[in-house]
């Protein structure tokens, strides 16, 4: 046998060994990142599991340049807001099945774009629904790029099929009352407010519907894919404080309003995000959110994101 390069064995068959070893380590390398996501998406699993009745779990899964966050009240509700399955690191059927989820009790679409969607059938087919919400922005196809159109037909369809079998499909607008109380959890409805333009494709993030979760101290703000306009006349009209901040439009410079962020002043801000081709999270929104969050800022193409929140306010985080 040679020293390195090309080594014969003892049969006589040449091979690199250069190359074997490179084989052997990249094998090694996908294995321990297989198994560090297995781990992540146990620890969170864990996170909206087993709650006492004074806390909340959250859990903003990995799902692309996309959005999925699945919230556990205390009396056991199960709440989903989006449900991006396209190019999902973290299966949002798979996850709410090894959390022992039955039923979603109520199903937020904050708006139809595919990223934000896509998943609402399989939904639909492996889980009851209690009610859906979604924002009353109606889109016009006829300028739309076919695969678009076609995942808003098929998204509209869904929608009327649930609705013929029983499950109210609900057009929540924006309140300082809140739209659901749950034992001693309120969701409050912040936008789209009723002024909101509900056509012309270009301000569907205006009609964004964005919602607070809310038990005692600690509350959880889900940003959807708002605008700046949209958050500067949110931020007039209700408290936006909030304990969890989930980054408007996957960290966006358009999505990002800065003087509303500080009022906003979270703990953590959960930046929703994969890789894309739009340059999201944009360098100044993301230091935008560093500078306004008073712990960290956390992307879920690290890795999905866990809380547990509190009556009192304190808040356990895992990534």
């Amino acid at each position: 046998m040679s020293a390195g390069g090309i080594q014969v064995d003892n049969r006589g068959r040449r091979f690199d060994l250069s190359e074997t070893r490179e084989s052997i380590s990249t094998t090694i390398r996908q294995q321990i990142d297989q198994a560090r996501q297995l781990n992540r998406q146990r620890v969170v699993r864990d996170v909206i599991s087993n709650l006492d009745q004074n806390e909340i779990g959250i859990a903003f899964l990995d799902v692309g340049q996309g959005n999925c966050a699945v919230v556990r009240l205390p009396t056991g509700e199960t709440i989903v807001i989006d449900c991006n399955i396209k190019e999902a690191n973290v299966d949002i059927v798979k996850f709410l099945k090894s959390c022992g989820v039955e039923k979603v009790d109520i199903l937020v679409i904050t708006h139809p774009h595919t990223d934000h969607m896509s998943g609402l059938g399989d939904i639909a087919a492996n889980f009851s629904v209690g009610r859906v919400w979604i924002s009353p922005f109606e889109r016009d196809v006829t300028n739309l790029p076919p695969e678009s159109k076609q995942e808003y037909e098929k998204f509209l369809r869904t929608i009327n099929i649930m609705e013929r079998k029983g499950v109210p499909i609900e057009n929540p607008m924006a309140s300082s009352k809140p739209y659901a109380h749950i034992g001693d959890v309120d969701i409050r409805v912040l936008s789209p407010s009723k002024d909101a333009p509900m056509e012309g494709e270009q301000q569907i993030h205006e009609a964004s519907i964005v919602m607070d979760v809310r038990i005692g101290k600690f509350s959880a703000l889900f940003g959807g894919d708002l605008n700046e306009k949209g958050w500067d006349a949110l931020a007039e009209k209700y408290n936006v404080k909030s304990t969890i901040l989930n980054a408007s439009h996957h960290g966006s410079d358009v999505g990002c309003n800065e003087k509303v962020v500080r009022r906003i002043s979270p703990d953590y801000t959960v930046v929703s995000v994969g890789e894309n081709m739009f340059g999201h999270p944009h360098e100044d929104a993301v230091k935008t959110y560093r500078d306004c969050s008073n712990k960290d800022v956390l992307f879920t193409d690290e890795g999905s994101v866990g809380f547990r929140g509190k009556k009192d306010g304190t808040t356990r985080v895992v990534q």
